[in-house]
């Protein structure tokens, strides 16, 4: 297996379409390739992000957790959280 990183701009809010980044600079595969992208680049053209100052981080994966055990209750002081069964 080859990994090639793809350089891109710095994706920010304006850019809504991951297809037309992925278009963009990624112009041929061959056949039987597979492109990687991370949530946190789908996030962002989902446009599932608020400013920092909002809300804390604890708050945000509680929010999206299914189940959520909360920071001040584990030994080691992080959170847990299960989504979509993970």
């Amino acid at each position: 297996m080859q990994v090639t990183p793809i350089k891109t701009h710095k994706i920010t809010k304006k850019d809504k379409d991951i297809f037309k980044i992925l278009d963009k600079y990624i112009p041929k595969l061959q056949e039987k390739s597979v492109v990687a992208v991370t949530s946190k680049i789908i996030a962002i053209c989902e446009g599932r992000i608020v400013h920092k100052d909002l809300t804390t981080k604890d708050k945000l994966v509680e929010q999206e957790a299914e189940w959520f055990l909360p920071r001040h209750l584990s030994k080691y002081d992080f959170c847990i959280s299960i989504k979509n069964n993970t």
